[in-house]
């Protein structure tokens, strides 16, 4: 079991331990992929968004190591990974400031980026040193003990983040700053770090509710598979991108033990992806104000995932995650209680068409079977895929009755 303590609190008089007013809300993403026929892929653990390189990791390394392979937080060869849990990230109001105890776990994932930093971190059937199989991981989680700053005060405390990062849309000042003390170390001396909110991310190996069958000319059947009453899925956005032209059909709810057929092909007359994004996106910060969320909060989400929701090319379906699930997947604990908590995660399932798997199919053949100027087409082709080429080379593994394309598809995982 890996368990490390990184960070202690060093108390002050002027701060109290009674939570008043104090408010909580959080709001996350989790991604997940499925092939046409609805079944969930391995291989998620491949990073999207660069982080700023203040931000931990579970293994320590800079932000930077992104961009050359290496999994989400993770130095470590990745096996099992079905789900990516993405920058959740939690806002505190409170009137006045106050000391708090945060503890976020993750049943069958892993706790692997955060920031500012935390008290203690680990996971439970992880080893710190050896390749990570999320088919063994139990638990994860990760304890602040923060000082949660009097309104108006710390902004000029956080961390400098490049002009257009990401990480700048999180930030609302509405929200109280946060700050954990981090005790020297060896070289580093003793530190504060403060944030607008409390960030982190993981990865993960779980269901989701959701079956998506996909076939040609984006035509979706969505089912809800869960067995229980209240895990509803809602607001349920279907997304078509390519080519620098996009289009979207919305669904209110999928109750359990239900379906809905969604068709959203893309023609000639499509809109461009601004023209979409400028019609979608208020219609989603609006559905997430439905669900609790302030106005700035919810602009702050999708502001954030604007790259990755609505301009990465392919088929997607984003909906907002039962809260039952939530909080069971990634149960939070705040002490003092909060005299209100809120947590809106939004399930984004990335859909492979048949279409998607035909071509990278040939992409494979072309690669095993042509001269060096086809294969280098052909390579061209399928790194276009970034961050999910591994599920689609998995998918072709099992589409495939060739051995050649199913081995050359082996070793690109490996």
């Amino acid at each position: 079991m890996l368990s490390i303590v990184v960070a202690t609190l060093l108390g002050s008089p002027f701060l109290t331990s009674d939570p008043a007013d104090l408010l909580v809300h959080e709001w996350g993403t989790f991604t997940t992929l499925q092939g046409s026929d609805g079944v969930t892929l391995e291989g998620l653990q491949h990073e999207e968004e660069a982080l700023p390189d203040f931000v931990h990791a579970i293994d320590g390394f800079s932000a930077i190591d992104v961009l050359i392979g290496l999994a989400k937080g993770v130095g470590r060869p990745v096996t099992g990974c079905t789900v990516k849990m993405e920058t959740p990230v939690t806002y505190f109001y409170s009137p006045r400031a106050l000391l708090v105890h945060a503890r976020v776990e993750f049943e069958h994932g892993m706790l692997t980026q955060w920031y500012p930093a935390v008290a203690e971190f680990g996971a439970r059937g992880a080893s710190p040193d050896e390749p990570i199989d999320f088919n063994k991981v139990e638990r994860g989680w990760l304890d602040w003990q923060i000082e949660v700053l009097a309104p108006k005060f710390g902004a000029d405390a956080t961390p400098a983040v490049e002009d257009g990062a990401a990480w700048l849309s999180a930030r609302i000042p509405e929200a109280n700053c946060v700050r954990a003390h981090v005790a020297a170390a060896g070289e580093q001396p003793a530190h504060d770090e403060t944030e607008e909110f409390l960030f982190y991310r993981g990865l993960g190996r779980f269901d989701l509710p959701i079956h998506v069958r996909t076939s040609e000319g984006a035509r979706l059947d969505i089912a809800n598979t869960s067995a229980v009453a209240s895990d509803v899925l809602t607001h349920l956005f279907v997304l078509n991108v390519r080519a620098g032209r996009g289009a979207f059909s919305y669904v209110p709810r999928v109750a359990p033990g239900e379906s809905v057929h969604v068709e959203r092909p893309l023609g000639d007359d499509a809109p461009s992806i601004d023209e979409m994004v400028a019609e979608l996106q208020p219609r989603l910060e609006k559905a997430l104000e439905g669900d609790g969320l302030f106005a700035a909060e919810a602009h702050a989400m999708v502001e954030t995932w604007k790259r990755s929701y609505f301009k990465s090319e392919g088929l997607r379906v984003l909906y907002v995650v039962p809260q039952r699930i939530t909080d069971a997947v990634l149960p939070l604990a705040i002490t003092p209680k909060p005299r209100a908590q809120l947590r809106v995660l939004v399930g984004r399932l990335e859909c492979i068409a048949p279409e998607q798997e035909r071509d990278t199919l040939q992409a494979l053949q072309q690669f095993v079977e042509g001269d060096e100027e086809v294969r280098s087409a052909a390579w061209d082709r399928l790194s276009k895929l970034d961050r999910f080429l591994e599920p689609n080379l998995r998918r072709a593994i099992a589409l495939t009755t060739d051995a050649r394309i199913a081995e050359r598809a082996a070793k690109w995982i490996e």
